[in-house]
């Protein structure tokens, strides 16, 4: 068969394949030279597409092959699987790198300031989170110390009036906050022997 007539073939399947068995198409599907004539044809159609009318969308029938039917099947549970990991890390409260840092630095640290980090977490439905907009560090460190019941040692004075746009999350573990207020450029904070220390 010649390439006008696969042509011909292929283009005849794309519009009345309910008029073609699968075995045809199996066939089809095997020549290299139809499979790459499926794909440019492909590419002129989505290319060449346009909006039909409500009246001719409606009264076209569909039919699914058992192949279609388990991919859109297959990306059904794929996009149902991927809004359940987010929820789930939505409602964690963090990222997907959050437990292994997280867990890494509270295995250094003392058991009674671990206990001060981890002490009081509240209900996260209860819990809204802070925002302090253009607030200096000083009076930020403070709120927080506050709610995590740990003291506060402010050694660099610089940083006591360096001023920052922050969304606080209170139900936030304190090494999480910590972490976060970490990733401004002229802050150094840690938590030591039950104080949140400002360097």
């Amino acid at each position: 068969m010649d390439r006008d007539e696969k042509m011909k073939l292929l283009l005849d399947m794309q519009e009345h394949p309910e008029e073609f068995s699968d075995e045809a198409l199996d066939a089809m599907l095997a020549d290299a030279e139809a499979r790459e004539l499926m794909q440019a044809t492909a590419l002129l159609k989505q290319a060449m597409t346009w909006q039909e009318p409500a009246e001719k969308v409606k009264a076209k029938s569909v039919t699914f092959r058992p192949l279609r039917k388990m991919a859109a099947l297959f990306i059904g549970v794929l996009f149902l699987s991927g809004i359940a990991f987010a929820a789930y890390w939505s409602l964690k409260g963090g990222t997907v790198g959050d437990d292994s840092a997280a867990g890494s630095d509270s295995a250094c640290q003392s058991p009674s300031a671990q206990t001060a980090v981890d002490q009081h977490i509240p209900d996260k439905q209860d819990v809204q989170p802070v925002v302090f907009d253009n607030v200096a560090l000083d009076s930020i460190a403070k709120a927080i110390a506050a709610h995590h019941h740990v003291g506060l040692d402010l050694q660099n004075e610089r940083a006591r009036q360096l001023r920052f746009y922050f969304v606080w999350k209170q139900d936030d573990s304190l090494q999480v906050v910590v972490d976060k207020l970490n990733m401004f450029e002229r802050v150094n904070m840690s938590v030591e022997n039950g104080k949140l220390i400002v360097r």
